[in-house]
């Protein structure tokens, strides 16, 4: 038997980490090296759980490198949407929207991918994508988080 867990209610999953994370050991805190890195890394390993908990029911799908992903939500009433991992600056998982302000689908966000990259072969291309995109013209699904 396979037990799903369903991807959590971002708002209530960010409130129950930023509880962990409120309550980090601080060193001055403490008489001994060795009683604070007992509790710390209790701690750590809390914050660590606190932080998978956030993903769970969702792939990693893809690496947008320094430390952001996208993730695919695979269960819970989420399923089959697109979010975008900022936990590398913001703390925020956000779903990726769809022109009607909606979180984006799996197809939607891919088809929409594709329909924005197979016309990039060049540099200049991409270039003058990039610009259009910052100054808000047709960016993709995948970029709006970005803008």
């Amino acid at each position: 038997m396979i037990f799903v867990v369903p991807f959590p209610d971002h708002d209530s999953a960010l409130a129950a980490s930023e509880v962990v994370w409120e309550n980090e050991p601080k060193r001055e805190d403490y008489v001994s090296d060795t009683a604070y890195q007992a509790d710390y890394d209790a701690w750590r390993e809390a914050a660590d759980a606190a932080e998978d908990a956030r993903a769970t029911g969702a792939i990693f799908l893809c690496d947008d490198g320094c430390g952001f992903y996208t993730l695919l939500v695979v269960s819970g009433p989420m399923r089959g949407t697109m979010w975008f991992d900022g936990r590398a600056t913001c703390d925020r998982l956000n779903p990726l929207l769809n022109d009607d302000r909606q979180a984006a689908t799996f197809a939607e966000w891919y088809l929409d991918w594709l329909a924005h990259e197979e016309s990039l072969t060049t540099p200049e291309q991409r270039r003058a994508a990039y610009q259009s995109w910052d100054e808000g013209t047709s960016a993709p699904i995948w970029y709006r988080w970005f803008a």
